[in-house]
């Protein structure tokens, strides 16, 4: 009985799949480059990313994979895969919820987590400008994350976002101010944090894009993070970013390849 009540929900399931409607399917790979004040280094050579997403009603389905080689100077390499299912559906043309569960293994470990998120607002991503960034916002967004660790002593927290995002189409030029609020579940007195960050971002010509994020905490523990993009032809990317902490700094180059979109 049990089997075929599971075999009945199977067909459902992939009928719904079958009728609805892909959104996004896009695969990318490159490498990056890194090093710090210390001049250590690290390298990923290579990454691979895939994102899937469909919709069938208020619902959107989606899944996010990525997988890459990390070397550090003496070219101890490090697999890593991470995969992220998740659903969404709409309450609302404003309001959502969204469960995801996050899997990543590394180093022959498998970490599991959940994810449950509420979202009320009318925020639009990737907004496309002059160039393929294409990762320009405008709206606001209220949300609020749960996640848990699935394993033993495992930690769980919440955080609450507020995210506004100005887009001027006219100068392709984006001004995005966030507020963040955290709290460690785990932990029974442990401080809410907080979180302010400032994202500037604009596209000069169909080749260039600048990106520039600004965070700090309560205590003006800052992180400041500046990318350039390029595009010389057609599907490919290259970047160089930096990020400078009080007592640190990392410099970065990568090459990105769209396979498929």
């Amino acid at each position: 009985m049990k089997k075929t009540v599971f075999l009945i929900v199977f067909a459902v399931m992939l009928i719904g799949i079958l009728s609805a409607e892909t959104t996004k399917n896009e695969m990318n790979a490159g490498v990056n480059a890194n090093t710090n004040k210390d001049e250590e280094n690290s390298y990923t050579l290579p990454y691979i990313t895939h994102a899937f997403e469909f919709e069938k009603k208020q619902f959107v389905l989606g899944l996010e994979s990525e997988m890459m080689l990390d070397f550090d100077d003496e070219f101890e390499n490090e697999f890593v895969l991470t995969t992220t299912p998740s659903v969404e559906y709409g309450i609302t043309e404003m309001l959502t919820t969204k469960l995801a569960l996050p899997l990543e293994y590394s180093d022959n470990d498998l970490s599991k987590n959940l994810e449950a998120e509420f979202t009320f607002g009318n925020l639009e991503e990737d907004i496309e400008g002059l160039t393929p960034w294409a990762s320009f916002e405008q709206g606001f967004n209220l949300g609020s994350v749960y996640f848990q660790e699935l394993k033993d002593d495992a930690e769980n927290g919440i955080n609450l976002n507020l995210d506004y995002s100005y887009y001027n189409e006219q100068n392709n030029f984006m001004v995005k101010p966030s507020l963040g609020f955290s709290k460690d579940l785990s932990e029974n007195d442990s401080d809410i944090e907080e979180n302010f960050s400032l994202n500037l971002a604009k596209d000069f010509s169909n080749w260039l894009t600048l990106n520039v994020g600004l965070e700090s905490d309560i205590d003006f523990e800052y992180s400041n993070n500046i990318e350039v993009y390029f595009y010389p032809i057609e599907k490919f990317e290259l970047s160089v970013s930096s990020n400078i902490t009080e007592d640190d700094y990392e410099v970065g180059f990568g090459i990105d390849y769209l396979i498929f979109d």
